[in-house]
Order: structure tokens, then sequence, then C-alpha cells
């Protein structure tokens, strides 16, 4: 490969580098710096799996993440937590905040961007997620998250008493907002009278 041959990795046990031992390959021609391209299958999912090159089984497909930049970080902390490979769908407009995201979260960990898989424009990059680009794509992207530590829950020191300080230290753990977890937290009070 590196003197520009092509090479194609077939599998008569289902998808080459999902459950399967052709993940080790993709890993090595990754470790070489060199690239990988997957043909087109029944799933994104499968191909992003295919060619990011981490040990896949078990994985878990996480689908699109919450907006709000709070709850994406919850999110993302309550993920952290599983064990193996995480998969992400995202919009390439939204692409740049889910790195950023990462970076304050699983700052340790690497990841794969799998952009336009089996288009004209495909690209794939695979970083520590602190070098992965912040910036907003154009398409749809899979992003695949290897695996790692999981996350340290965030801590707030209290501002107050009563309800709304609660409600203030609960709303990024439960990945809401501060009205939201302030009104479930009234619903469990009234419940307990």
């Amino acid at each position: 490969m590196a003197a520009g041959a092509d090479i194609a990795l077939v599998s008569d046990a289902g998808t080459p580098g999902v459950s399967d031992p052709g993940g080790v390959v993709v890993a090595a021609v990754l470790a070489a710096g060199l690239p990988v391209r997957v043909v087109a299958g029944p799933s994104a999912v499968a191909s992003a799996l295919s060619v990011s090159g981490f040990a896949n089984t078990p994985h878990h497909f996480l689908g699109f993440p919450p907006r709000k930049q709070g709850e994406l970080q919850a999110f993302l902390r309550r993920a952290s937590r599983l064990e193996g490979p995480l998969v992400v769908l995202e919009s390439g407009r939204r692409l740049g905040r889910l790195v950023e995201a990462l970076r304050v979260v699983m700052p340790d960990r690497e990841a794969c961007i799998c952009r336009e898989l089996t288009k004209l424009h495909e690209e794939v990059i695979r970083a520590p997620v602190g070098r992965l680009p912040a910036e907003a794509r154009p398409g749809e992207a899979v992003v695949v998250v290897g695996p790692g530590a999981a996350a340290e829950e965030e801590t707030v020191a209290p501002t107050g008493k009563g309800l709304k300080a609660a409600a203030a230290l609960l709303a990024p753990r439960w990945g809401c907002s501060k009205r939201e977890a302030y009104q479930r937290l009234l619903s469990l009070e009234s419940s307990a009278d």
C-alpha cells in the first residue's frame, strides 16, 4: 500500500472489521498512516466501525446527541461509562460543537470522524480528540469515539439552599435545564407528602 497498490479486505464472516479479525488489519494500516476506505453497505454505523480501527465489540450506537451544550455534555458523561467504542451521528453543521464537547468530557480518548462515507467528498479523520477539527463541515457524519476511562462527574459547589440550589446542581447531571430540574424536584416533593 505504501508503494501505491490498492488492497481489498474481504470477509465471509460479515462486515470486515466488525466482530471480525479484519479489525486488526485496519488498525495496522491506520497506524502506518495509510488511508482506509469502505465499500458502501447497508449501514453508515457498520461502515464507520469498519474504518475506525477500534476494537469494536461491544460498541454502543447512541444516535444523534442533544443539541443544548449542557445536555450534550451530560449525555457524553453518561455514555463514557459504557464499555467499547461509542457511535454518534451528527450533522456536519453541528460537528464542531460535538468535538468541543468531547474535548471537555473525554479529552484523553481517540475518535474517528467519518463524513460522507462512500460519496465523492468522503473524509475519514482519526486522531486524539484534542487534534480533531472542531469546525462545521458539509454533509452528515458518523463519529466513533474510542474506548477509555469514564469521564469525571461534573462537580458544582452549591450556591444556596433549597430546591433552586438543588436544581442548579442536578440539571447538568440529569441533562436538562435548571427550570426542568426544579419542576421535577417540585413533583418529587409533592409526591413525598
